[in-house]
Parts: structure tokens; C-alpha cells; sequence
């Protein structure tokens, strides 16, 4: 499911698709460790939120760059790009 949610993710134009997790078990899935993005996160975060900014701090985005969260529990999600 996690690879089917990157996959999507990547069809939308998006410059970089990152996997970020806090579980070193599924950063080792061979569906997640292909995934040129990818990173392992703190388990104290309390919400995807907050593993998200981990994420923006850790790749010094610009505060213009565009941040997209999308859960594996949105795997129903299609990319359209227009």
C-alpha cells in the first residue's frame, strides 16, 4: 500500500516525493527503500503533523516551497495533473 501511495504521489508533478516513517521497519520495506525520498522520523511525534515538520526542518525547505501530507490511510487517493 505504501509503494501504491508513493506511486500515486510521484504522478502528480511534484518536484520530490519523500516516505517519511518512524518505524525503521517500513523505511526497510524493499517498496519504501527504492523510494529516492525517504526517511526515518521520531517516534515521539504526536501527529503526522509534526513528522512532517521534522521533515521540512531536516531539508531546510524555503518557506515558499509547497509541503503536501499524504497519509497511506488516504491510499484511495489519484493523482491528476492538469
Amino acid at each position: 500500500m505504501i509503494q501504491r501511495v508513493y506511486e500515486q504521489a510521484s504522478k502528480s508533478g511534484a518536484v520530490e516525493v519523500i516516505v517519511a516513517t518512524d518505524d525503521a521497519r517500513i523505511e526497510a520495506m524493499p517498496s519504501v527503500s527504492r523510494c529516492a525520498g525517504r526517511g526515518l522520523t521520531s517516534s515521539e511525534h504526536e501527529s503526522g503533523t509534526d513528522r512532517l515538520q521534522e521533515v521540512v526542518r531536516k531539508l531546510s525547505l524555503a518557506d515558499t516551497d509547497i509541503v503536501v501530507s499524504v497519509r497511506v490511510t488516504g491510499a484511495g487517493v489519484h493523482a491528476t495533473r492538469k
